[in-house]
């Protein structure tokens, strides 16, 4: 857990370097499979080939996902990949010592090889509801 939580934070700091834009525009919604909230997870948008943007990744939180300040979306088409997880305490050898041993929930379908249909944002776009029901 440690080890994603610093591969996290190093990821989040990489891909949010850099002042706010005004272009950017904020999205948010909620994430949920089989009609259930994801609990932990994430939202990546990847910018599609020639968008001159990072990709972005949003926390999921008790079902719900949020991209704003310097963190929003450049104008551009974003390829969609979502990551659910699920996982159990392990103790480690340390007394005291917990580790969550996390798995993906979600088939590929909504992460490696992801199906869901491409977001598009223009620059004067309102801030965006995006909610993902996944089957």
């Amino acid at each position: 857990m440690k080890t994603f939580l610093l591969t996290a934070a190093v990821l989040l700091t990489a891909v949010g370097c850099g002042s706010g834009d005004p272009n950017q525009i904020p999205v948010r919604g909620s994430v949920s499979y089989q009609g259930q909230p994801i609990d932990d997870g994430f939202v990546r948008f990847v910018p599609s080939p020639g968008v001159n943007a990072p990709v972005r990744v949003a926390q999921i939180i008790d079902g719900s996902y949020e991209l704003e300040g310097r963190f929003a979306l450049s104008p551009g088409a974003y390829k969609i990949e979502i990551e659910g997880f699920e996982g159990e305490d392990m103790p480690l050898s340390e007394p005291g010592q917990v580790v969550e041993q996390r798995r993906q929930i979600l088939p590929a379908q909504y992460n490696a090889k992801s199906k869901i249909d491409p977001l598009t944002v223009s620059q004067g776009d309102s801030p965006r509801e995006l909610d993902f029901e996944l089957n």
